[in-house]
């Protein structure tokens, strides 16, 4: 925004204009060094600065230089003008047509015949009552005299967070700031400082010499970047001759340093990436897998630890080639949460972490299908399946005996006790092979019937009986007759 008063400025421009840049902006390995960064570009040339930039997902806060002093809004006061008028419901017909042309050319003219209706003076007190922002700044020493409006960056960034959560406000306002042209309406290129930086921010930039301290110049540059995820505000004011180009360039400088590559230079950008972490257990064993790749060094393989609570439990590094780590290892019944942790290689946090559940189940199953007395013997079927091995053992017990042990190498089985007649009391455990437990599977009362050696007569005799006792009875009447028929000796 030029001011009213950037006549007495002529001389000062033409000495500005003939600068060379000759300070490029540091690096920097995070995003507190990169606001710190920022605000020393400014200062190692003698310029005041305030700097800030503020994680608009987390509330994450940074600051360099002189975040909290006071520094004359120029343009920016057309933000609040914008704000009030949303606000207020006064944002129609003509007075919306006129807005967008002051938020997008910052056109002096439209913030003149709007600045009354937003509150005049007093609107960046009805600002901050609204957002509840008390360290935004205070009103022009001067009535009228907007572009003397005191602002900080840090009360803008907290400004631009709390429209962004506005219905009412953030729509309209944060497209309006997207599509700010590259030269405002007073024919001043509004590209410097963040969209030089940058793309694809949401910007309202200020320029003049309105500050308490004039004829100094002050250019300001705020706004919304990264997809709106952070917001940023750089004010910075410098001595009269470095209006235009010097003071400009160096503005722009800042946020190369607060944006190396073009964003925000987000620590958690550096940290390992963890993904596709899972947990499956086999019996008593457990396989955790996943991937990690760090992006400060991308094929390199990284350490990974596996912890449960406090108690370390496993290690393994990553395959350089596909970024996959597999490690096993034994586990107790029940359920378990494990946490994954690889370390970092370059900038960002010390180390990345992921966690997975899993439920160990190494106990055996099985089914009693039926338990059956046989002629001198106890007949056991059913199935069982050990997951900790391939031959599952089952315990069988008689009337409160010492146990008889089998293996089986298949699920099915069938097993052949002898025992003696009578009723039996028979119980039926599956054995487990490693960290599981016994499973008692029932207890079965059956009867076992006498052998066919101790039996009087077999299947057969007793088929033949009626045979036997018809020749008996014919033999028996012909006796008889025989009898009969001798004489009587007296």
């Amino acid at each position: 925004m030029p001011s009213h008063r950037a006549g007495t400025l002529l001389a000062a421009l033409v000495v500005g204009a003939c600068l060379p840049l000759v300070f490029a902006a540091p690096a920097a390995a995070d995003l507190v060094s990169d606001v710190q960064a920022a605000a020393q570009v400014a200062t190692d040339q003698g310029y005041r600065t305030g700097v800030a930039a503020l994680d608009l997902r987390t509330g994450k806060y940074l600051s360099g230089g002189e975040d909290t002093a006071p520094f004359a809004s120029e343009s920016v006061a057309k933000v609040l003008i914008a704000t009030q008028l949303l606000a207020t419901g006064q944002m129609t017909g003509a007075t919306a047509a006129t807005a967008y042309e002051m938020i997008t050319h910052s056109d002096d003219d439209a913030a003149n015949a709007l600045y009354g209706l937003a509150g005049g003076d007093n609107v960046i007190n009805l600002v901050a009552a609204r957002y509840q922002i008390p360290f935004l700044g205070t009103p022009p020493d001067e009535s009228g005299w907007w572009g003397n409006t005191e602002i900080t960056a840090k009360g803008m960034v907290y400004l631009y967070a709390a429209i962004a959560r506005d219905p009412t406000v953030g729509p309209w306002l944060m497209n309006a700031m997207a599509h700010t042209t590259e030269y405002g309406a007073d024919g001043t290129y509004q590209f410097f400082g963040i969209p030089s930086a940058t793309t694809g921010a949401a910007i309202k930039q200020g320029w003049g010499d309105d500050g308490d301290d004039s004829p100094n110049a002050v250019f300001n540059s705020t706004g919304y970047v990264d997809n709106d995820e952070y917001a940023v505000a750089i004010l910075t004011d410098g001595s009269p001759w470095t209006y235009g180009e010097a003071i400009s360039s160096v503005v722009t400088q800042q946020a190369q340093a607060l944006m190396p590559g073009g964003r925000i230079d987000d620590p958690a950008d550096h940290s390992p990436v963890l993904s596709a972490v899972t947990a499956i257990a086999t019996g008593n064993t457990v396989q955790l897998t996943g991937t990690a790749v760090d992006p400060d060094a991308p094929s390199a393989s990284l350490s990974v630890r596996v912890s449960e609570g406090s108690h370390p439990v496993a290690t393994a590094t990553t395959t350089a080639a596909t970024r996959r780590f597999d490690v096993d290892f034994a586990a107790p019944n029940g359920t378990h949460t494990y946490t994954v942790t690889v370390g970092n290689l370059g900038d960002g946090a010390a180390a990345s972490r992921a966690t997975a559940s899993v439920s160990v189940d190494g106990d055996p199953h099985g089914t009693v299908n039926t338990v059956t007395g046989g002629s001198g013997t106890i007949i056991v079927d059913g199935q069982e399946s050990d997951p900790n091995s391939p031959d599952p053992r089952l315990e069988i017990g008689v009337d409160g005996a010492a146990p008889i042990v089998r293996s089986t190498d298949v699920p099915a089985y069938q097993i052949t006790l002898p025992a003696s007649p009578g009723i039996h009391e028979v119980t039926v455990t599956y054995l487990h092979s490693s960290d599981g437990q016994n499973v008692p599977e029932g207890t079965w009362a059956v009867t076992v019937a006498e052998t066919r050696s101790t039996r009087v007569l077999d299947a057969s005799a007793i088929a033949a009986l009626p045979t036997l006792l018809l020749a008996f009875v014919m033999g028996y009447r012909w006796l008889r007759r025989t009898r009969r028929r001798v004489p009587n000796p007296s």
